[in-house]
């Protein structure tokens, strides 16, 4: 799949894993489970409409499917026959799960404690539609202290062309200024930006320190790991994306 798509992955997935948990679902035997699964199919649609809640929705949604603990009971229903019913107490797994956990024996049926491992490779992809969603985006930088070494050159401006892989780190963001900054005699079109703590940026968020490398051809910066060594560190800034 193409890169310009693969953001599309979650937010499809969250409506196909939504729709096919209500499809077995109907009875409202796990109301917990009915419900998120409506908001997977509200924060699904509320992305491709581009709606700003759609990642809050998302984000429920991935949270809740985590806990699993439900209890199962044996009930007679003839001389030899027993029938099991699962009570969920807290079990709003969507579609396809994959509990790890133990299973306690009480004596009214076992109890099940249980995490679903599902939702970690859900969050994967989160943190892959968050960067993508940052492209386009409007970038502002502010001085973060007085003696900078780039000088009196902010506030800088600019926009989010795509995310990067610099080192082992694959949340910088490839940003193109709007008007070349120079340093030492070097003039710079674009910068790698990334938080100083490990985190991805957000719209609209206040402003946070973020390391500022100087790229002075685009041309560069490749879509595999890019080095290190390869781009200079210019100094700490304050960045905002509107």
């Amino acid at each position: 799949m193409d890169k310009k798509t693969t953001h599309m992955i979650l937010p499809g997935l969250a409506i196909l894993m939504s729709l096919i948990a209500l499809s077995s679902n109907y009875d409202l035997s796990n109301v917990l489970g009915f419900v998120v699964s409506l908001v997977g199919l509200a924060g699904g649609a509320a992305y491709f409409l581009k709606n700003k809640f759609a990642s809050t929705l998302l984000r429920i949604w991935i949270y809740a499917q985590i806990p699993a603990i439900s209890r199962e009971t044996i009930l007679p229903s003839g001389i030899e026959v027993e029938h099991v019913v699962e009570y969920h107490y807290v079990d709003a797994g969507q579609a396809f799960t994959f509990d790890v956990g133990l299973t306690l024996g009480t004596k009214d049926g076992d109890l099940n404690l249980k995490v679903n491992v599902v939702p970690i490779g859900l969050l994967i992809l989160f943190r892959l539609l968050m960067l993508q969603g940052l492209v386009g985006g409007a970038v502002t930088i502010k001085k973060f202290r007085q003696d900078n070494k780039l000088g009196d050159v902010f506030p800088l401006s600019g926009s989010v062309l795509r995310p990067v892989t610099l080192g082992k780190e694959k949340h910088w963001l490839l940003v193109e200024l709007a008007s070349p900054l120079t340093y030492s005699g070097c003039s710079n079109s674009h910068l790698l930006i990334k938080p100083k703590e490990d985190e991805i940026y957000k719209r609209g968020a206040s402003a946070v320190v973020s390391y500022l490398v100087l790229v002075d051809d685009p041309a560069k910066v490749h879509d595999g790991v890019n080095r290190k060594e390869d781009f200079q560190f210019a100094d700490w800034g304050l960045v905002s994306i509107a």
